[in-house]
């Protein structure tokens, strides 16, 4: 998986420790995946119930959940209107 980037838009479920949980539900490579596990995301300040755009650097897949450095992010009502 290395040397892809990713764009998600969705949804911060929560953290834990370092780490933060978002929502997703798809493929990705043929390989389904239930949720986002983004590491050492601690610097980012997420907020549990805000949606965000992510740049996503995948590491691996672990039991449906899509492991990931955040390369960039961005609230989602930060983006101005068409």
């Amino acid at each position: 998986m290395k040397g892809k980037t990713i764009i998600a838009v969705t949804r911060c479920l929560g953290l834990k420790g370092e780490d933060a949980l978002f929502h997703f539900k798809g493929v990705y490579l043929g390989i389904s995946v239930k949720s986002i596990k983004a590491i050492n995301s601690s610097i980012c300040h997420f907020t549990p119930g805000v949606d965000y755009v992510l740049r996503l650097k995948p590491i691996e897949i672990l039991d449906g959940r899509l492991v990931c450095y955040v390369e960039k992010f961005k609230k989602l009502e930060d983006f101005p209107l068409l």
